[in-house]
């Protein structure tokens, strides 16, 4: 996780992803659809988790519910949720049983691997393609005449 200069702004709901793609796609989710209360970080891979997650853990407000966490499956689902919820353990949250399963705490926690279904593999674009579709056709229909709405409104753009 890049250092924060100031503490993040409170929001019942925190979402930690894995990286820039995560974090942008629920930041543009949670817009397309109108929800609030979602303040969206990212970490720079797996191996930095357990230590964002310290940092993280000393700026929490107390306003702040639940911390979903964003994992790329890579080469084993399983694998991948164990190093998180070990993260999670290690840093004083409570840690899910399993993946998608909420853990009661101050705050709640929950385990996101991608693209699911246990299977092995990287990145939110695989996991969600529908989603994707969706919030991408919905996008189409408010662009501008005369924009490549591909290109200027991809919700995973940066």
């Amino acid at each position: 996780m890049k250092p924060l200069a100031t503490r993040p702004p409170p929001a019942p709901l925190y979402v930690l992803g894995e990286g820039e793609d995560e974090r942008h796609f629920f930041e543009q989710l949670c817009r397309v659809h109108g929800i609030e209360g979602v303040h969206c970080l990212q970490y720079d891979g797996r191996d930095a988790l357990r230590g964002d997650l310290a940092s993280l853990r000393s700026i929490l407000e107390p306003a702040v519910r639940t911390l979903l966490i964003v994992q790329d499956a890579d080469d084993a689902a399983a694998v991948a949720f164990t190093r998180v919820r070990d993260a999670l353990a290690a840093n004083g949250f409570p840690a899910p049983d399993a993946s998608n399963v909420l853990a009661v705490g101050a705050p709640a926690t929950c385990v996101l691997i991608l693209p699911g279904d246990g299977q092995a593999g990287t990145g939110v674009r695989r996991a969600v393609p529908r989603v994707h579709h969706e919030a991408q056709s919905s996008v189409d229909s408010r662009c501008p005449q005369g924009t490549d709405p591909r290109v200027a409104h991809d919700p995973f753009a940066r």
